[in-house]
């Protein structure tokens, strides 16, 4: 039998594709409540930076996050509710 390889490689760019896609709509990130960081951020008396490296990320990553300019994933939630003493779902969107 003989193996066309131009199919082959088709195929694997296509199944390839597929994969990425479905890994890219899973790991979606979850919607925070802005005012709900910024609030429970100045209720603890934190200053961006000191959050933000408290919650392993970038003070501008912080600061887009209290903007609603960016998301925040599961890990930097967990990060910031630990940091805040707070629950997750304290800083999720309503």
């Amino acid at each position: 039998m003989k193996i066309h390889l131009h199919a082959l490689r088709n195929a694997l760019l296509c199944s390839t594709f597929l994969y990425m896609q479905t890994i890219r709509t899973r790991r979606r990130p979850l919607a925070q409540n802005p005012a709900a960081v910024r609030k429970h951020r100045l209720l603890k008396g934190f200053e961006q930076a000191e959050l933000a490296e408290l919650a392993g990320i970038s003070p501008s990553h912080m600061s887009k996050i209290e903007t609603g300019k960016a998301s925040a994933g599961v890990r930097v939630l967990h990060g910031l509710a630990g940091a805040l003493d707070c629950e997750v779902k304290e800083l999720m969107a309503k």
